[in-house]
């Protein structure tokens, strides 16, 4: 009987996080300039200029995103054995060596805001910075620009 009892509680709960992680996952996915992507052994949250982004020559995140981060933040804790990998991007403008630090730094800051003001584990993240390397749209217009100006936050299942 114990075990019945044990096994019934064991599915109730993995039953409410699955549903908790898809209600999470749906506020993030309702941010504008968020983009989701579900995979089999990965979730990747894209965050553009539109959802986040850096001023000129610099990482520190502006207070007005961090709604969305602290969203993101609340699905990473749903899923806290999965490994998170932040990844930094930038548009063309500037030199290669410039862009490879800076898209690091900006990867460093988001990590920093998970692990400072969300108390998620640090071991948990690797940040990495790829400059201008994966652009996602055309660096000859300024949209395109800004749409390669981003930071990936992608989730290891």
């Amino acid at each position: 009987e114990l075990k019945d009892i044990i096994k019934e509680k064991q599915e109730t709960v993995s039953s409410t996080t699955k549903i908790a992680k898809e209600v999470v996952l749906g506020e993030i996915k309702e941010e504008k300039g968020v983009d989701v992507k579900e995979k089999a052994k990965e979730v990747a949250i894209t965050l553009p200029e539109a959802a986040i982004n850096f001023d000129y020559n610099k990482a520190d995140i502006k207070s007005e995103y961090f709604s969305i981060l602290h969203k993101i933040a609340e699905f990473l804790k749903l899923h806290a054995d999965n490994k998170v990998r932040i990844d930094g991007h930038t548009c063309d403008i500037g030199t290669d060596d410039y862009n490879i630090k800076l898209s690091k730094r900006r990867a460093e800051s988001v990590l920093s805001y998970f692990v400072e003001k969300e108390k998620l584990y640090k071991e948990n993240f690797t940040a990495s910075g790829f400059g201008k390397t994966k652009p996602v749209a055309t660096n000859t217009t300024e949209e395109g620009r800004k749409k390669n100006r981003r930071v990936e936050i992608v989730i290891i299942k």
